[in-house]
Formats: C-alpha cells, sequence, structure tokens
C-alpha cells in the first residue's frame, strides 16, 4: 500500500465509488468471519462438550461453561478486536472513504476532518450565533494505493465483495454493491480487482 497526498490523475481512473462506508454491524460480522471462525468453532466445541459432561458427570462442570461463555468469551472478543479491528487494514473500512480503480490499482481515497478552528472569543461566538453562519470547515483527503498484487482471494455476500488484503499487512476491503452507480460498474470492478480482466482495455 502507497499513501500519497496527491490526487491520482482523473483521466486514468475508470472506475470511482460514490462515499461510503461500513456499519459497525457489517464490520463486526466481516471482523468475525475473517479472523475469529477458528475461536468461536473451537470454543463452542468446548462448551458443548462440557455440557454433555455436565449432564453426564458432575453438574459443576456445567457451571464451567457457563463460566467459559460468560467471562472467557467477551475477553477473547476484545482481544479480537484490538488486534485486528485497530489495524489499519481493516479499520478503513468504518471511516468514509471512496474508491477509484484503474487498470493497475485500486485508490483508497480516505476522507479526514480538517484542522478545528481555535476557539473564538465570545463576542464572535455570539456574531455567528446571531448571524446564523459558521466558519465552512474543509475536509481533507489522503490517499492510498494499493495495485491489484495486493489482493487475495475474495468471497461474497448478498449485496457486497469482501477482498482479502495480502500486503502490505494482512486485512480486508470491504466493497458494497451500492457504492457504485450501477450493477455493471460494480461488476466491472470486482473483476478487475480480482485480476480477471487486467489485460482488457475496456
Amino acid at each position: 500500500m502507497r499513501k500519497n497526498d496527491s490526487h491520482s490523475n482523473e483521466s486514468s481512473t475508470e472506475i470511482k465509488t460514490k462515499i461510503f462506508k461500513a456499519d459497525r454491524k457489517r464490520f463486526a460480522m466481516l471482523l468475525i468471519e475473517r479472523h475469529g471462525q477458528a475461536w468461536i468453532f473451537g470454543g463452542f466445541f468446548l462448551f458443548i462438550v462440557a455440557v454433555i459432561l455436565g449432564l453426564a458427570m458432575d453438574y459443576r462442570i456445567f457451571i464451567m461453561a457457563l463460566l467459559l461463555v460468560c467471562l472467557v468469551a467477551p475477553a477473547l472478543l476484545m482481544i479480537l478486536y484490538y488486534n485486528y479491528g485497530m489495524k489499519g487494514e481493516n479499520f478503513l473500512n468504518v471511516l468514509d472513504h471512496r474508491i477509484e480503480i484503474d487498470k493497475k490499482n485500486l485508490t483508497l481515497f480516505l476522507r479526514v476532518k480538517g484542522p478545528e478552528e481555535p476557539d473564538a472569543d465570545a463576542d464572535l461566538q455570539e456574531e455567528i450565533a446571531q448571524n446564523d453562519c459558521k466558519p465552512e470547515k474543509i475536509d481533507e483527503w489522503r490517499e492510498y494505493s494499493y495495485p491489484f498484487t495486493s489482493f487475495g482471494n475474495y468471497s461474497v455476500g448478498k449485496d457486497y465483495v469482501v477482498f482479502h488484503v495480502l500486503e502490505p499487512k494482512q486485512g480486508f476491503l470491504y466493497l458494497p454493491a451500492e457504492a457504485f452507480d450501477n450493477q455493471e460498474d460494480f461488476s466491472r470492478a470486482v473483476k478487475r480487482i480480482s485480476k480477471r480482466d487486467n489485460n482488457e482495455d475496456n
């Protein structure tokens, strides 16, 4: 992933998205699907075994299984979030951003709020309130460039695709169909990122 401060040449851009982000529920589901399945299945298996042993041998084993669910599981989810959810390659998905795709790269533009203005004095604040005017805040954009070779396999949901980011650090990129102007652009973007038509000229 290459970080730049300037925008790409728009003439080479073929596909653009709207500004979008993954909501919290979708991000949590993707995070668990990507990094937490082994933990969940392992914990569920141990819970079932403990329940069976508790019913067949000693009820205290069943109580230990409940402790496993109530105490250990939340701690594991917290570790999952801090170890993987806070990684930049994953956390970008929940921030406002847009994507541009040309023939060789995917460029992600992350919207960054401009610097906050220093607190105005009381007289200026009163004048602003009376005139119902506020100083304009101009958003800034931070650019991240991914060659298509940065992506591995992808998984398909009902109305979205998730690409696995392989380098420079592992993560995932959430790409919903609603971020595009039409279904055709969405299909072309998926094919191009997945390197199925990188040699096409259209």
